[in-house]
C-alpha cells in the first residue's frame, strides 16, 4: 500500500519540478509563463503585464 503512494507522490513532484519557467497553453487558449508553482496553484505570467492563478 505505501509504494504505490510513493511512486504517485514522486511522479507529481517530477510533474511541478519540470513546470518551472516553461511557456504553456492553457485549455483556453491562453499562452503564457509559468511564474510560481506552489501546492495546488499555479501563476501564469502574459506579456500583456496580467499575472493569472489557476
Amino acid at each position: 500500500m505505501i509504494r504505490p503512494q510513493t511512486k504517485k507522490r514522486k511522479r507529481l513532484r517530477n510533474f511541478k519540478k519540470e513546470l518551472k519557467r516553461r511557456q504553456i497553453v492553457t485549455i483556453g487558449g491562453i499562452i503564457g509563463k509559468i511564474a510560481e508553482v506552489q501546492d495546488n496553484l499555479i501563476q501564469l505570467k502574459l506579456k500583456v503585464q496580467l499575472e493569472l492563478e489557476f
